[in-house]
């Protein structure tokens, strides 16, 4: 079995200097789209340009001071949509992203980190450079983008090892609190939303996290990763976390992490358990159905 992403981030550090360059790798196996239809008739090359350095961004800069190997690099999705120009060289967008990781011993992936990031102003021209240094901020798109590659590698960290992502946390909130300053910059004070950068930030980094963190990292190491092996056992592994969610959700129940498990995980839970037995099914719906009230079609193939 292979050991957790966490500690075989320490050993390669510790073993890089030994190791050809060619076998270390950058976090994130990313790719990145831009869309434009919502500006009508425009010129293409300067967006494509945009997209080439923003991919180029997310899969040559490390963020971390781990070296992942090419195969344990992060598997992720950038969508832009550009949805409205203000002027030659400022815009608004909305970013989607997805990420996921593979469950141990299987073709599976599950889905880790899915978000839609709303209202992002930045501004842009042909052959601008896009670079990120955490001590001088000075490009709301640049700084978007790294806050979710670093959210996405610490919700992977944490997936393979109990608070795995405190490697991370730090970087998240220095980045969160430097782009917080900037007068111009939307979605990054916690205190204007219960879902933007600025609430996930201070979700995931601040002490009452770490119930639920310890419960991600149960439900995909204990829980996904014996699946196949060990059916029965996994699927009673991933019930207790769902216990556990719950009682988070009593305690924090305006977390923006209910949200990510929501959009990350329902549809997955209803796919292992549509096969169980009648009375596992019948607990997860009703787990399912105090978390995620909105959710109740979802659950239609666990009714008896």
């Amino acid at each position: 079995m292979r050991c957790s992403r966490y500690w075989f981030g320490w050993l390669v550090m510790l073993v890089g200097l030994l190791a050809p360059r060619e076998l270390l790798a950058q976090e994130l196996r990313a790719t990145v789209r831009i869309s434009t239809e919502a500006l009508g008739a425009v010129e293409r090359s300067q967006f494509e340009a945009l997209e080439r350095q923003l991919t180029d961004l997310l899969n040559n800069q490390r963020f971390t001071g781990l070296n992942y190997a090419p195969a344990e690099r992060i598997p992720c999705s950038f969508a832009l949509k550009i949805t409205e120009a203000k002027d030659s060289d400022r815009y608004q967008a909305e970013l989607s992203i997805t990420a996921s990781r593979t469950v141990y011993n299987t073709n599976y992936t599950t889905t880790t980190y899915v978000y839609r990031d709303k209202a992002i102003g930045f501004e842009y021209t042909a052959g601008q450079p896009l670079e990120y240094n955490l001590q001088n901020l000075n490009n709301n798109l640049v700084a978007v983008f790294v806050f979710h590659a670093l959210y996405i590698i610490a919700m992977d960290l944490d997936s393979f090892s109990p608070l795995g992502g405190d490697y991370v946390k730090d970087i998240i909130s220095l980045l969160v609190t430097t782009a917080s300053t900037q007068p111009d910059w939307s979605g990054w004070k916690s205190f204007e939303s219960d879902d933007n950068r600025g609430s996930l930030a201070a979700a995931l980094t601040t002490g009452a996290a770490n119930d639920f963190r310890l419960m991600w990292y149960r439900y995909h190491r204990l829980g996904l990763d014996i699946l196949e092996s060990k059916i029965s056992s996994g699927r009673a592994v991933l019930l207790e976390q769902l216990e556990a969610l719950k009682a988070f959700q009593r305690e924090q129940f305006r977390s923006p992490l209910i949200s990510l498990m929501e959009t990350a995980k329902v549809d997955e839970l209803v796919n292992i358990y549509e096969p169980a037995p009648t009375e596992e099914r019948r607990q997860v719906r009703e787990l399912l159905s105090t978390i995620f009230p909105t959710r109740t079609d979802s659950w239609d193939k666990l009714k008896n």
